[in-house]
Order: C-alpha cells, then structure tokens, then sequence
C-alpha cells in the first residue's frame, strides 16, 4: 500500500510515540523560514472585509483597516489575500446602461407580446 510518505517517516514518528507515551503528542518542529506578518484573526479580517465587498482592492483593504495593517506592506496584503484567503484578482466586468432608445423598443415588445393567445 503506498501513503506517499516515506517508510523512514512513518519509522522516526512511530519511535518518538513510543519514547514519549501514548499521553504526550510530540512538539512541532521549528520551520525554516521567516514567520508571516499576519495572524489567523488578521486574515479573518480581510476575508470578511472583501466577502461584504467584492470590488476592494489591497490597497482599499489596507487603508480601511490601519491599525491592523499598520505593520504590512501592501503587496503582503496582496499575497495574503491571493495565496492565504483564495481570492483571485479580476477586473469587473462592465456593464453598460441601457440606451432610451432600447428601453422603449423593450416596452414596445413587452406589450406586443403580453398575451401570446
């Protein structure tokens, strides 16, 4: 049966189990790398700023919320935004008006076809 884990993993975890106990879960190893700017409730933030409002830039996001995002750049916004919370960027799509001329040829047709006995 392949896991897609190694059989050296499943061999180093098996062993600190047995060292430190059924009771005791071991401590997560420190990750390489420096931490991110933002904290979960930070994202939560954000997330729920752009799901109001769908047509917020980064830099809207960030300029809403100083005292949150006093300490990020706005390009962090961005990535957080795009890999952290999913959103995708897009421009919305435009929509025109409706000219009067196409309004009365819509009412002209309504009425034509009113009843279609």
């Amino acid at each position: 049966m392949n896991t897609g884990v190694r059989l050296r993993v499943v061999q180093k975890l098996v062993k600190r189990f047995r060292e430190l106990g059924e009771d005791v879960l071991p401590a997560p190893l420190p990750k390489s790398g420096r931490p991110k700017l933002w904290s979960p409730w930070t994202l939560k933030v954000i997330s729920r700023q752009v799901r109001s409002n769908p047509a917020l830039t980064a830099r809207e996001v960030k300029e809403k919320k100083p005292r949150l995002l006093c300490h990020v750049s706005l390009r962090c916004v961005q990535q957080a935004l795009h890999d952290d919370l999913g959103f995708k960027s897009f421009r919305a799509r435009r929509k025109p008006l409706l000219t009067k001329r196409q309004k009365e040829n819509r009412v002209k047709f309504c009425k034509k076809y009113e009843v279609w006995d």
